[in-house]
């Protein structure tokens, strides 16, 4: 029997006016609307609520990091690729540490690296 795909999912805002628009919830909400489209479960959520994009030291994404390490899940999702980091450097570093425990980076538009 298949096993079902393990799915985590990423969100991230920084400014207070996000956070006061609920932008982290309707990450959220749309986020879990395409784990289910897919068929996916659930494992975990990474919400870096009032962190920049700009740095990699965020609780949630390190969190994220250490957990991948240990395949607590297959795939991620995030909305875009400047919810996991605003740099392309940094997007590249954390889908390539990804790629190379064999989890897919699952986000509707395009992810550097």
């Amino acid at each position: 029997m298949k096993r079902m795909q393990r799915a985590a999912l990423y969100a991230r805002v920084r400014s207070d006016t996000q956070k006061q628009e609920g932008t982290i919830e309707s990450q959220v909400a749309e986020l879990k609307r395409q784990i289910a489209a897919a068929g996916h479960v659930l494992v975990k959520e990474y919400i870096d609520d009032g962190y920049s994009g700009s740095e990699l030291d965020r609780p949630a994404l390190d969190q994220m990091r250490q957990d991948a390490k240990i395949a607590l899940f297959d795939t991620i999702y995030f909305l875009c690729a400047d919810r996991i980091a605003c740099e392309v450097a940094y997007q590249t570093i954390i889908v390539g540490e990804r790629a190379l425990r064999g989890i897919v980076a699952a986000a509707p538009g395009p992810v550097s690296g």
